[in-house]
């Protein structure tokens, strides 16, 4: 099972593979915590579509800035990428549940773009087992 993890003080963004990968979608199940809230949700994501994330996050770490945002086939979680070019990352999670997709939570990560590499690494992970 690969893991993405991303840490800032008591926040954090977890995707964690909850297999191997079937007809091209891995599960995955998704955690966004804070000092205040603990949300987690299960589903789908296409190998291909984290396989792509994972290369525009090596490409956005080579430009040394710009954005990057990521949104799952079935809508569920969106990642957006912001770094500066004073070095600078902010990693926006946004999660979103069935039947309707209306309720969300949203989390915000600021860190240093020197992170980038190990997280399009971990991303790589998700798909380890395929």
């Amino acid at each position: 099972m690969g893991e993405l993890r991303i840490t800032e003080g008591a926040n954090e963004l977890r995707l964690v593979s909850q297999g191997e990968a079937v007809d091209g979608y891995v599960e995955v199940r998704a955690e966004v915590r804070s000092a205040w809230f603990r949300v987690e949700l299960v589903d789908e994501l296409a190998c291909d579509e984290v396989a792509d994330l994972a290369d525009a996050l090596r490409a956005l770490h080579s430009a040394g800035a710009g954005a990057h945002v990521f949104l799952a086939r079935e809508n569920w979680i969106e990642l957006t990428f912001a770094m500066s070019k004073q070095g600078q990352l902010a990693v926006t999670a946004r999660l979103q549940w069935e039947p309707d997709y209306l309720n969300e939570v949203k989390l915000v990560l600021h860190l240093d773009q020197s992170y980038v590499p190990t997280i399009a690494a971990e991303l790589d992970s998700l798909l380890a087992s395929e």
